[in-house]
């Protein structure tokens, strides 16, 4: 279930209701925004986002429901109460790991592509 992820599952979940966050959205349409504001850099894949929106309806963290776009039909979901209780939780978690490895990862020492070693 969508509770035991663990690590890039975990940031998988945090970046799917983070956008549903905003608004409803069907499961392309999330794979879309993500790449686009991230320029490209996350790429999420279609066969994990479906299959997780799946989970999280099922935890009742988003509720889908069908509409017809053209001759097809799509699910939009949205974030539930408990949607956005849990991307808040997850938001936070996810800034203190990334405080933490800043706190950790010296960015002075790159420079260039190169770390500058300190050997004295």
């Amino acid at each position: 279930m969508a509770d035991g992820k663990k690590g890039s599952g975990r940031r998988l979940v945090l970046l799917v209701l983070g956008v549903l966050a905003e608004g409803p959205a069907h499961g392309y349409g999330i794979v879309r925004k993500v790449g686009e504001r991230s320029d490209g850099v996350l790429r999420l894949e279609e066969g994990l986002v479906y299959p997780l929106l799946h989970e999280l309806e099922q935890a009742g963290l988003v509720a889908g429901h069908w509409e017809e776009a053209g001759a097809r039909r799509r699910k939009v979901y949205s974030l539930t109460v408990d949607g956005a209780a849990r991307y808040a939780t997850e938001f936070e978690r996810w800034q203190a790991e990334t405080d933490a490895v800043r706190s950790v990862l010296r960015p002075s020492l790159v420079k260039g592509g190169h770390v500058r070693l300190d050997l004295g």
